[in-house]
């Protein structure tokens, strides 16, 4: 009976009990130390976060459950004895001195706990709901993401504001889709690059309009884009450009970009990341329904009845607000702006593009590759300027090597390109997506793609315009002629993926340019020839204007030697032969057996008369074949000084569906 009338405390006299009630002290006091070391200091570490309002939580709660666990199992212990009289369920009595102590001590322990939980719990829902936990704590999987969140012009606005919103409704759906996205994290079996979370995303009038009011958008815009062309000088080009935004604070939606805002817009995208939308549907205001549809992806009625249609919002241009990746050519034009890169180092722009287009294993790989690749390009090219500008040098590289980490992420295998931005056309097709002149109404009227629709040029500065002089319409730093209203901007400046800063482009995407008059010459030049340009890898020298322009002459007396323009390994390629003027033109030059070494491309040391008339050849050296049968009676002839310009050739090179040759590019 000694026992029974003993007090609760011998219960409690236990290794369980003894060691929760420890574990329980010990969290406590990490609790409220690292509070105290965040309210004071401000620190805010991701993995600290973690302990203090998880780990020590999570052990303090744990403490405190082992304490009457243990009691309890010691109780049980001594109601096998049934001499002891130990009623089954325990008796609070309050007139037993001990009994009395032992409730105001578990009182005074549950306030001082539910304090300590209650803080840390507000402050780990705090701790979830921050771009810390976000970004950081998944250190590799978002790295991307955050690198580029805070960079961006809503570096200030955390990630739950745009991903969740306002209301427990999108609260609850994001924390559920976040325990996939744990579990991922945890067995390492994330996708790589992260997909863009398209379908789930919350619509932009729950988030983007509580900041971005739309009565309140203006009329216009000024803003002036500063481009440097990728030459030895690295010449500057600013476009002086009126974006037309909105209407007037009374018919904010009346006319410019933001009048899409204004009317219902359906859409029904050709893919995932809305690269290609085939049907657009709008409805005025007087609830008429137009259609438009791209007749090279027409959709059926019963197509267009089962698919997804989706109401076009702020995000179907502004899809990439905040994670904004920036091409190595944009970047370059940044920094020059800005002066944190020297413009007068000869090249740079053309070395960082190329250079940061490489691929490269790891970030500390391409860090080393920039290093050594621009300190060798001016070693080799510039050795005044390796020498005398060091200082210049190394910042130029330190920052070269900061665009890389900025939008290069090699472990997620995600790059500048990898995640579309559909806000303006210079990359993807954007706005062109829809405003193509293609998508056809069943009455015939298009959807238009007249630029002044949505911006108009002020003004342009550029090598090619003479100062002074004020252009109203854009000109482009290359002449393309007409192609500049056929072609789309991307299809050209992001060919096979890379950034293409001068106009024109590597033997690699040239291809690509089969819409425009510079493609025939630059097939000749670099497809054709592929096998021989093995051991000139580098010829961005046609991203020159200079080169170009030289090119597009139509007049003989002012075409500069092609020789100037290449050395070194590439030095064949300017002296691929250029055929005089034919005093016949109906037989051509050169044949079959010519090859570009020959001296005098024109007359054959090994002639091998072919079974027709056709100037005693077999066939074209230059890789021109009329639309006959080469070597045939009646063939038609082909006499390349009847092309006065490389743009009068193309409808010529199309009919033969053969490369332009070589020697064209001599004949104006």
């Amino acid at each position: 009976m000694e026992l029974k009338n003993s007090s609760i405390y011998r219960y409690l006299m236990n290794g369980t009990s003894i060691i929760g009630a420890l574990m329980a002290l010990i969290a406590t006091i990490l609790i409220i130390a690292f509070l105290l070391l965040e309210a004071f200091t401000g620190l805010e570490n991701p993995y600290m976060g973690m302990f203090v309002y998880f780990a020590f939580p999570g052990m303090l709660i744990f403490g405190l459950v082992l304490i009457p666990v243990g009691a309890w199992m010691v109780r049980n212990r001594f109601r096998k004895n049934p001499e002891l009289g130990i009623p089954r369920l325990p008796r609070l009595d309050l007139n037993d001195p001990h009994t009395l102590k032992l409730s105001i001590f578990f009182i005074l322990a549950s306030v001082v706990f539910l304090l300590v939980v209650g803080t840390a719990s507000l402050k780990g829902f705090e701790f979830t709901e921050s771009t810390t936990f976000c970004g950081e704590l998944c250190h590799v999987v978002m790295q991307p993401e955050h690198t580029a969140w805070s960079n961006s012009p809503h570096a200030k606005v955390k990630c739950v504001e745009c991903h969740v919103g306002p209301g427990a409704e999108w609260y609850v759906k994001a924390k559920i889709s976040g325990l996939r996205q744990v579990w991922a994290v945890l067995t390492h079996s994330w996708p790589t690059p992260i997909e863009t979370p398209i379908a789930n995303l919350r619509p932009a009038r729950g988030t983007c309009e509580h900041c971005h009011w739309p009565e309140k958008f203006y009329a216009g815009r000024q803003k002036v884009f500063y481009h440097y062309a990728p030459n030895e000088d690295n010449t500057p080009r600013e476009i002086n450009m009126l974006i037309k935004i909105g209407g007037t604070p009374k018919t904010p939606n009346a006319m410019g970009i933001h009048w899409h805002i204004g009317r219902e817009v359906t859409f029904i995208p050709g893919d995932k990341k809305r690269l290609t939308i085939p049907y657009v549907a709008v409805k005025g205001k007087d609830g008429k329904i137009t259609e438009y549809m791209d007749p090279s992806k027409p959709l059926s009625r019963d197509e267009i009845a089962k698919a997804t249609k989706r109401i076009m919002d702020c995000t179907d241009c502004h899809n990439k607000p905040t994670h904004i990746y920036y091409s190595p050519g944009e970047e370059m034009d940044r920094n020059f702006a800005s002066n944190t890169i020297d413009r007068s180092l000869p090249y740079i722009k053309k070395v960082a593009v190329e250079l940061l287009e490489k691929p490269y294993a790891t970030t500390e790989e391409a860090v080393k590759a920039l290093d050594a690749g621009i300190r060798d390009y001016y070693a080799k090219n510039y050795p005044e300027v390796a020498t005398k500008r060091g200082a210049a040098l190394t910042q130029a590289i330190g920052q070269i090597q900061n665009i890389y980490k900025r939008n290069y992420f090699p472990k997620m295998k995600v790059a500048w390109n990898t995640y579309p931005n559909h806000i303006g056309h210079f990359y993807t097709a954007g706005c062109f997506r829809c405003h193509d002149g293609k998508h056809k109404s069943p009455e015939g009227k298009l959807i238009s793609k007249d630029c002044k629709l949505c911006h108009e040029v002020l003004g342009q500065i550029q090598e090619n315009i003479p100062a002074g002089k004020r252009v109203t319409e854009f000109v482009h730093p290359v002449d393309i002629g007409d192609e500049i209203n056929k072609t789309n901007c991307s299809e050209c400046h992001a060919a096979g993926g890379h950034d293409v800063p001068g106009g024109a482009s590597t033997r690699r995407t040239s291809r690509l340019l089969k819409n425009s008059h510079l493609a025939a010459v630059l097939e000749s030049l670099l497809v054709r020839r592929s096998a021989a340009t093995r051991g000139c890898d580098d010829l961005t020298i046609f991203e020159q204007p200079e080169f170009l322009n030289s090119l597009l002459d139509i007049r003989h007396e002012r075409t500069r030697p092609l020789e100037v323009f290449f050395q070194g390994p590439c030095a064949f390629v300017g002296a691929l032969p250029r055929v005089p003027r034919n005093p016949h033109p109906h037989r051509p030059r050169c044949c079959r057996c010519c090859r570009p070494h020959h001296p005098v491309p024109g007359r054959c040391r090994r002639h091998r008369p072919g079974p027709g008339e056709n100037g005693g050849c077999r066939g074209w050296s230059c890789g021109f074949r009329p639309a006959g049968r080469p070597g045939r009676q009646g063939s038609p002839a082909w006499h390349a000084p009847q092309l006065r310009s490389v743009s009068r050739y193309r409808s010529a090179s199309r009919a033969a569906m053969q490369p332009v040759p070589a020697e064209v590019i001599a004949w104006r």
